[in-house]
């Protein structure tokens, strides 16, 4: 059943999909705090650790994706 909808494909995009999402937004906010802009109504503030262990964990999710859909 799988096969016939191309479930597998679907997944393994999508999660490529979330990390690349993951590592991009935290990438541009990472930049921002950097240029000394952040967001506009931003209430809180820039926590280093957290973006780069996002970033890390997009890096991961993009690789196992990518190695997935090639192999």
């Amino acid at each position: 059943m799988a096969e016939i909808l191309g479930l597998d494909i679907l997944v393994t995009q999508m999660i490529l999909a979330i990390g690349l999402a993951l590592l991009a937004g935290n990438a541009w906010a990472t930049l921002r705090h950097l240029k000394g802009r952040p967001p506009p109504g931003q209430r809180g503030g820039f926590r280093p650790k957290r973006a780069a262990f996002m970033m890390a964990a997009g890096i991961l999710m993009v690789t196992w994706s990518l190695v997935s859909m090639l192999s």
